[in-house]
């Protein structure tokens, strides 16, 4: 399934993050074993370092990275987007009770619907890969942030490296992710899904590119779990003639 394209993909991946939505949280706990905690952390401590504003979290699924946003003193608002309102709908009832810093918003990451040089921040954590044009999205990213502005993503990358750990943790996503879906979701397709994405996605160094390519700068990489969880990060130059 990680193979289809276009609007194909979109509705597949829509479809399958709705029937997941209510377990998605504690599979995600049970699957990185509480990691995926530190790694938001860490991307939202270098995402905000130097930045203050408003921020948006693209792909925020159950609003996991947006309430942990929203809780920065830096940030003087956040808008949590998905495309899937079945999810958006749990990230709601999960923020009711954290601050008014905080909205939700059912939209496509391709489309977004903000002005030019609206946001300071944008954070993406473990959506990149399932966007079906990631130029598009990043080039759409790059319109909608200020001038120094900062995009920061968190994903689950394709790993060259041909280490012991790097295959055990290639055969773990690949063997016993789709069992934990099976036990804990009822759903092992769509786990099984996890693993195949992974593995026709790209490496941290070509997000880097990509970056480049839509126009940030300053591009860093932090890599985690043997190389198999990066931070990519960039800025909307000053000097790019763009909003």
């Amino acid at each position: 399934m990680a193979q289809l394209k276009g609007s194909d993909r979109s509705r597949y991946v829509s479809k399958m993050f709705a029937a997941i939505a209510k377990r998605y949280d504690l599979l995600n706990t049970i699957i990185s074993m509480g990691q995926h905690w530190i790694w938001r952390r860490k991307t939202i401590s270098i995402g905000t370092t130097g930045i203050s504003g408003r921020g948006l979290d693209i792909a925020t699924g159950t609003g996991d990275m947006a309430i942990l946003l929203s809780k920065n003193p830096q940030l003087t608002s956040i808008i949590g987007l998905d495309f899937t309102p079945e999810m958006i709908s749990i990230a709601h009832k999960k923020s009711k009770r954290v601050n008014n810093k905080l909205t939700y918003l059912v939209a496509d990451s391709h489309n977004l619907p903000f002005p030019p040089s609206t946001f300071n921040l944008v954070t993406i954590a473990f959506g990149i890969r399932n966007f079906i044009d990631i130029n598009k999205a990043l080039n759409e990213i790059n319109q909608i942030l200020c001038q120094g502005g900062k995009i920061t993503i968190l994903e689950i990358v394709k790993n060259p490296s041909e280490s012991t750990l790097t295959k055990l943790f290639s055969y773990y996503f690949k063997n016993i992710v789709p069992i934990f879906g099976l036990i804990f979701a009822g759903n092992k397709s769509a786990y099984k899904y996890l693993p195949e994405s992974v593995s026709s996605f790209i490496t941290s160094d070509q997000i880097e590119n990509l970056l480049q390519q839509s126009g940030f700068t300053n591009i860093t990489t932090q890599k985690m779990s043997f190389g198999s969880v990066a931070i990519i990060s960039g800025e909307k130059s000053t000097l790019s003639g763009k909003p």
